[in-house]
């Protein structure tokens, strides 16, 4: 329970913190509030979910760190670490060979998006060759850090969580950076589905039923996110 990881960490005071950006994200709103002090925190450190600019400037808000991501998979092990200098992902390359391929099965070029795959090279119990992760990431240029190691611009996340715009293009965007507490404080889980028509549809649980006026609010916080615009019906 959150209140026992306020507490937890209230009591070993820690220098360094590692875990998701989706809880990182509520134990940083409950610093900004005053209510979580880590005076002793160097650095904050996330795995499992994508970090947006909105949350390392929270955690920045909060604590007066910064954020360093690590990428990584249960199937292939750690994958892409970020450079201190550059801010760009080095893939590990000794430990994997990570590809990152466009919609041809072709490298993608510096400044391209394309789907992860990967072929470890540690597991001998069970090989994978060319494991298709289901994530999407962007090339990057060379670092300046002299590392040599390929680097990655962005991960962009999973292809479950990409939306499909009218115009064919796709984004990865990411809901949980949206003030939903403060918007609609009862809103306690949601869902956003794409159809084949490329319209939206917000399933969630909440406390009470929403008036129609929390709708609207939900729906026009979330066009304006995904850059979606209404029709004449609200849909």
């Amino acid at each position: 329970p959150l209140s026992e990881k306020q507490d937890w960490l209230k009591r070993i005071a820690p220098q360094y913190l590692m875990t998701t950006p989706s809880t990182l994200c509520t134990l940083a709103e409950i610093a900004v509030r005053g209510e979580l002090p880590l005076p002793g925190l160097r650095e904050a450190r996330t795995v499992g979910e994508t970090v947006t600019s909105t949350l390392r400037d929270l955690v920045r808000q909060a604590w007066g760190v910064g954020i360093i991501d690590i990428y990584s998979s249960s199937e292939c092990g750690l994958l892409a670490l970020q450079c201190p200098a550059s801010g760009h992902f080095h893939v590990q390359s000794e430990w994997a060979i990570t590809e990152i391929l466009n919609a041809r099965g072709r490298p993608c070029e510096p400044g391209e998006v394309g789907r992860i795959v990967v072929t470890p090279l540690h597991n001998f119990a069970m090989p994978l060759v060319r494991y298709d992760t289901g994530d999407y990431a962007e090339v990057g240029e060379f670092c300046p850090c002299g590392r040599g190691l390929t680097t990655l611009t962005r991960i962009l996340g999973r292809r479950r969580n990409r939306l499909l715009l009218p115009d064919g293009t796709a984004s990865w965007p990411n809901l949980s950076s949206l003030p939903w507490t403060e918007q609609v404080p009862k809103l306690r889980r949601f869902q956003l589905l794409q159809r084949k028509n490329h319209s939206l549809q917000l399933r969630y649980e909440a406390d009470r039923p929403l008036s129609t006026a929390e709708h609207e609010t939900i729906a026009a916080m979330l066009l304006k996110h995904v850059h979606f615009l209404q029709d004449a019906r609200g849909q």
